[in-house]
């Protein structure tokens, strides 16, 4: 628009998920990786606009570096990879990470047929709490609110998952589709 006014509110660098980081003096793009096929509008809008979704590539061995070290390297075995990420991490955190991200996709979803029924909501706010779970009297949980209000980090630290599982793994996966550490980033969005 010719002569619109802009003006962005940033705490850190402009660019939001849109970013490139230096590794050994070569540049990588590190942000807006990801369009999560949950995001149904999302995914239908790429059709619309005739893009295709890129498939997923098969799962190929990959390697954690923490503070320049090789912290965590699969051996290409799926079987014996897997086995040395349990003892890495332990069963329990891995299925308690699974479960937390499992439940809030689930939520997440249940508010496609609410609009899809021409519900419409008045704020934020209102949004979130009709993704919200449901206790058996009918009352709303305003979970959904309540991670927007809590970074990642201390939400899988109150869920029990410690803090090597998350220093490693979720700092990779909020970096990659982020840009942003798990401290710096609410549970809501991280965990989506």
């Amino acid at each position: 628009m010719p002569g619109a006014k802009i003006t962005v509110f940033e705490m850190g660098e402009i660019g939001g998920r849109l970013a490139t980081v230096e590794v050994d003096g070569r540049r990588y793009e590190s942000g807006g990786s990801i369009i999560h096929g949950a995001n149904r509008y999302m995914v239908e809008y790429l059709d619309i606009c005739g893009l295709k979704r890129k498939e997923t590539p098969p799962d190929e061995p990959f390697t954690l570096h923490k503070d320049g070290e090789v912290v965590f390297q699969e051996w290409g075995y799926p079987m014996v990879d897997k086995v040395r990420m349990i003892w890495r991490y332990g069963v329990t955190s891995l299925f308690k990470l699974d479960n937390f991200v499992t439940n809030l996709l689930s939520n997440f979803g249940t508010i496609y047929s609410k609009l899809n029924e021409g519900l419409g909501f008045s704020s934020v706010a209102d949004l979130l709490d009709a993704m919200s779970p449901v206790s058996r009297k009918g009352e709303r949980s305003g979970e959904m609110m309540d991670l927007t209000r809590v970074s990642l980090k201390d939400k899988l630290a109150s869920l029990g998952l410690p803090s090597l599982l998350i220093d490693e793994l979720v700092t990779v996966a909020t970096r990659v589709n982020y840009g942003q550490m798990p401290g710096g980033l609410h549970a809501f969005v991280g965990a989506v």
